[in-house]
Formats: C-alpha cells, structure tokens, sequence
C-alpha cells in the first residue's frame, strides 16, 4: 500500500502540509497588503477567478448532494500565473 504525503500528514500530525517550492511544485504563496479591489485582471479571468470562488463555496453540496463525488477527486487545483514584463535595454 502508498500513502500519499498529505494523507500521511493528515494522519500523523492532524495537517496536510502547505507545498514546497520545487520542480514538482514550481509556485509559491504570495502575499501583499493589497486587496481583491486593487487587483487587475481581465474579464475573462474575472469569469474563471468566480468560478473557482463558486465551487469552493458549493463543493461540499455538489459532491454529496448530487453525488459528484462518484466521479470527480475531491479538491479543486488552480494555477496562477504572473508574466513579468521584460527588462529594458539600454
């Protein structure tokens, strides 16, 4: 039998682990004294950022209720991505 390390932690410690940086996990948490408001994204983004707000406060419902859980994995992976601007030249 393989445990996976967060089932493994769950166990042993009552937490699952924030992930590492690593090229298995190649993110990081970001944090600033910005707020939602001071954010700038496009409307597209908007959309698919509210859609992940949406099943995070439904989840729960839509696997048990409607029995999702028969065919999704239970949690949701979201990646964010920044695309710095060039340096200038000079």
């Amino acid at each position: 039998m393989i445990i996976s390390r967060d089932i493994l932690d769950l166990i042993t410690t009552g937490k699952v682990k924030k992930p590492g940086f690593s090229s298995d996990f190649p993110a990081q948490r970001l944090q600033t004294h910005l707020d939602w408001e001071d954010l700038v994204l496009s409307e597209e983004t908007w959309i698919q950022l509210r859609e992940l707000e949406v099943w995070l406060k439904h989840k729960d419902f839509l696997m048990q209720e409607w029995k999702m859980s028969r065919i999704l994995k239970p949690g949701y992976k979201a990646l964010f991505f920044l695309a710095l601007p060039a340096p200038e030249k000079h």
